[in-house]
């Protein structure tokens, strides 16, 4: 018998990574607006400073105790909230561990935190595409979570809320979908998000003057604007698509998003760091509404070809 046997791997950790992710870069946001709305205060008292990231490692600690103790997928995707929550407050304080001074302001954090947060959904990445399950693994998930499914209504009020919600959620993409406007209002989306960043970059292409040695350096707006117009692209293909199929069409859909992240985003630090954090945790939010609807349209084009055999 094989040791590795025993070394189940969870089919749903690429989407609770994620979740940890976006947790992660939205508790930055929110406790750097938060800092800046209230000009920085200090939670003291008799000559100490309780630091943020003191907090950020009680939210990583109760995460912990949440997996350590449950099997169950309601408090594990709790806990990859919670974790998320307490690694963005625990790494939004860098720039205090990385300078002599102890500079919470030091500019180059913000770049940092990015990196991380990219290497973060590179894994999650990597871990939805390039491990191979093996049918016992499948199958021990699909057997835990059959028993969840079908015992919530005796395992108490947060599961069944569980369950119920995803259901609602489920339900109500197939009603949406199913909307002849669902089609146009999916166009007009993405046809925005694509153009008004490519139009805004090609805006202070234009405003730049590339003959001006003090104007900064041009080759990263052009490089930016290279990015914009990729992922314009991809949205114009996925727009084609969306005539013969919704899933190929959301597929397009999701390689624009990742230009977004993997380049876009990058040189947008050029401009605006904060705006560029903004910007990954739009599109990650993005993204995994994308994969929860590419998601869906297997399981529905799955039917459809057991219907036509």
């Amino acid at each position: 018998m094989e040791s590795t046997r025993y070394l189940v791997r969870d089919t749903d950790a690429g989407d609770a990574i994620e979740l940890l992710l976006v947790s992660a870069v939205g508790t930055v946001l929110v406790i750097r607006w938060f800092l800046a709305v209230l000009s920085y205060p200090k939670m003291s008292g008799g000559g100490l400073h309780i630091a943020h990231m003191l907090w950020g490692g009680l939210f990583m600690l109760i995460a912990l105790v949440l997996l350590l103790c449950y099997w169950n997928p309601v408090l594990r995707r709790l806990a990859a909230v919670l974790a998320g929550v307490g690694f963005g407050a625990f790494i939004d304080e860098l720039g205090k561990f990385i300078t002599h001074d102890n500079n919470y302001f030091f500019q180059p954090t913000i770049a940092l935190l990015y990196i991380i947060f990219v290497l973060m959904f590179f894994l999650a990445r990597s871990i939805q595409k390039s491990v191979q399950f093996t049918e016992d693994e499948i199958r021990v998930n699909e057997e835990l979570r059959k028993y969840f499914e079908e015992s919530r209504n005796s395992l108490g009020l947060r599961v069944r809320v569980y369950f119920e919600l995803r259901e609602w959620i489920d339900n109500r993409y197939k009603r949406i979908v199913a909307n002849r406007w669902f089609s146009l209002a999916l166009i007009g989306g993405f046809v925005i998000f694509g153009v008004s960043q490519f139009v805004f970059v090609v805006g202070n292409i234009i405003n730049l003057n590339l003959f001006n040695k003090q104007s900064g350096e041009p080759r990263i707006f052009i490089i930016q604007a290279a990015a914009s117009a990729l992922s314009t692209g991809c949205v114009w293909v996925g727009i084609w698509q969306l005539r013969k199929s919704r899933l190929l069409a959301a597929t397009w859909f999701q390689r624009s998003v990742l230009v977004n992240i993997y380049l876009t985003q990058v040189f947008l630090f050029y401009n605006s760091q904060l705006a560029a954090l903004s910007g990954l945790l739009l599109n990650s939010l993005i993204y995994m509404s994308l994969r929860y609807m590419v998601s869906q349209e297997y399981v529905q084009e799955g039917r459809k070809e057991a219907a036509g055999a």
